[in-house]
């Protein structure tokens, strides 16, 4: 090994290796389940009518949410609740009416009518506000709670997404209880707090602030996957590496080998910076 490039194809054809042993023949699953609300879109006032039926009832399919209440910002406000950071708002329709004065050509003269015309709201659903309760406990060990709470990232649980927005600083999640285990939401997790160590407050990595680019996003897929990896063996969470390798290995193709090792570099960055994150706060905690 005579140069720096012979040290990443060699660290490449590892990671290819592993990859391939474990992810080629698989395809990546999703380890959480859509437990969307199947019920009649309902308002504070009833159930709603039309066709916002429709349009609530596909959202709480689409978006995975469990909870067929619907409710406005103002609603939410009086009943003490928030918005969670990164919820997304449904428009709701009705028919209101104005009074004119027309002129009759029959007659000649000016008469008063009402004229339909057509008006918007927003409503949230219950389960995208802090009013929601549906008795998960998110059950964390110390060190991951210590992880979490250091960050500053906030993580919100609503819907059927994963994923980090850099402009919010927000991690969003199904609830707990939508994931096949509690290793696979500790998985996921990691996965997207990995992607926020990325955020220009913290490590301000090229590959996140890039996303939009296919070969920076690809970039910053590798440093969120093999940093959760790292995560989950470090906290001894049984995590499944064929998953890991699986969806690895769908973002790959798009990188060479020095990508990939410029990958697994902001990878065990993003891994240390975490951890020591979390050791001040147990040197403060055992002081």
């Amino acid at each position: 090994m005579k140069t720096y490039k012979d040290f990443c194809d060699q660290n490449a054809e590892r990671l290819f290796k592993i990859i391939n042993e474990h992810g080629s023949l698989l395809k990546w699953k999703k380890e959480w389940r859509n437990d969307c609300s199947t019920m009649i879109p309902e308002s504070a006032n009833g159930f709603y009518k039309g066709g916002n039926i429709f349009n609530l009832f596909f959202s709480q399919i689409e978006k995975g949410l469990k909870s067929n209440k619907w409710l406005t910002f103002n609603q939410i406000n009086k009943l003490n609740g928030s918005v969670k950071k990164g919820a997304k708002s449904e428009v709701v329709y009705y028919w209101s009416f104005y009074k004119k004065s027309i002129k009759n050509e029959m007659t000649g003269k000016e008469e008063i009518q009402e004229l339909p015309f057509f008006k918007t709201y927003r409503v949230f659903n219950l389960e995208q506000t802090t009013l929601y309760i549906d008795g998960n406990t998110y059950d964390h060990n110390q060190e991951i709670s210590n992880l979490l709470s250091e960050s500053g990232v906030t993580i919100n649980h609503f819907g059927t997404k994963a994923f980090y927005s850099p402009n919010i600083d927000t991690i969003t999640l199904p609830q707990q209880s939508s994931f096949d285990s509690l290793e696979a939401y500790h998985a996921t997790l990691l996965h997207e707090l990995t992607h926020a160590t990325g955020h220009e407050s913290r490590l301000n990595r090229d590959s996140l602030k890039n996303y939009s680019d296919i070969i920076a996003r690809s970039e910053e897929e590798l440093v969120a996957e093999i940093g959760a990896f790292f995560l989950c063996s470090f906290f001894n969470i049984n995590s499944d590496i064929e998953n890991h390798a699986s969806y690895v290995n769908s973002w790959k193709q798009y990188l060479k080998p020095s990508d990939i090792m410029k990958a697994t570099n902001n990878a065990a960055k993003a891994f240390h910076f975490l951890l020591d994150s979390a050791e001040q706060i147990n040197q403060d905690m055992a002081a």
